[in-house]
């Protein structure tokens, strides 16, 4: 799907500064001026301060610290044009950050947690509008950690996006959303597209599976639903009724319209 924009060049500038950070920990490009990156970092620091501390105020803390920290990214994000310097210091205390090849996306995502039996995940998605850059901010627990660009036989551009929920020692699952840059309800912006098919009378927006918590020994290094952009797949954990992972995977293939079960190979 093409977007047109009223002033190209000033836009695409805009949107290379903004995103322009997609080359991993070791290169990740610039973003911020050096005083708004230590104010960053400073409420950045907060959140890494308050969410594994056992003090009794604790919780309220790392709330204020997280919609601090939130709220000045969204700010300086949307309203910045020169930025220099680089990710590497947000990355290095937890920050993770993916966008897209196109450059019309970008997820910066951290985790929110207070002890070791509760987990959440914050996260704010910047996209490209004709007006400007926008941000979709999500806080309540379940959020994108990053996002793939697939384009489809038609040229249409599909973004997954992988998720993961809140936790507590009873279970957790993760998912893969695929959404579209889309003018459904006026400007474009990021909607569901359906194009999971697990049979054929079935049509969802997003394949997941649930897993239980104690079956790990470490609880944060668990399997992950993983994504091939060069051979448009998905692999999906296999979990057993108690949910544990049997080191096998489920395969999705898209086919240029929907992503279908892959076929076993014949022997």
């Amino acid at each position: 799907m093409s977007l047109s924009y009223p002033k190209p060049i000033v836009q695409i500038a805009i949107v290379m500064l903004l995103m322009f950070c997609n080359s991993g920990p070791l290169r990740a490009q610039g973003c911020f001026d050096e005083s708004t990156e230590a104010e960053l970092l400073s409420y950045f620091g907060e959140i890494k301060k308050w969410e594994n501390s056992n003090d009794e105020n604790s919780n309220d803390s790392l709330l204020v610290a997280n919609n601090k920290f939130m709220n000045m990214l969204i700010a300086y994000q949307q309203e910045s044009i020169t930025m220099k310097d680089d990710l590497n210091r947000f990355l290095y205390q937890g920050m993770e950050y993916s966008a897209t090849k196109d450059l019309s996306m970008a997820l910066y995502s951290w985790e929110l947690y207070t002890a070791q039996n509760m987990h959440k995940r914050c996260a704010v998605l910047f996209y490209q509008s004709e007006s400007g850059i926008k941000s979709i901010p999500y806080t309540e627990g379940f959020a994108p950690y990053s996002i793939h660009e697939l384009i489809a036989k038609n040229g249409r551009k599909l973004y997954l996006m992988n998720f993961d929920n809140e936790f507590t020692q009873k279970g957790r699952f993760k998912r893969v959303m695929a959404i579209a840059l889309e003018a459904r309800f006026g400007p474009p912006l990021p909607t569901p597209a359906f194009i999971f098919k697990v049979g054929n009378n079935d049509s969802s927006s997003l394949v997941e599976y649930n897993y239980d918590i104690p079956s790990y020994e470490i609880q944060l290094y668990t399997p992950d639903i993983l994504v091939s952009n060069k051979n448009k797949k998905i692999q999906v954990p296999v979990v057993d009724r108690n949910g544990v992972w049997n080191k096998l995977y489920n395969t999705y293939v898209f086919d240029g319209i929907n992503f279908i079960p892959e076929s076993p190979k014949k022997k």
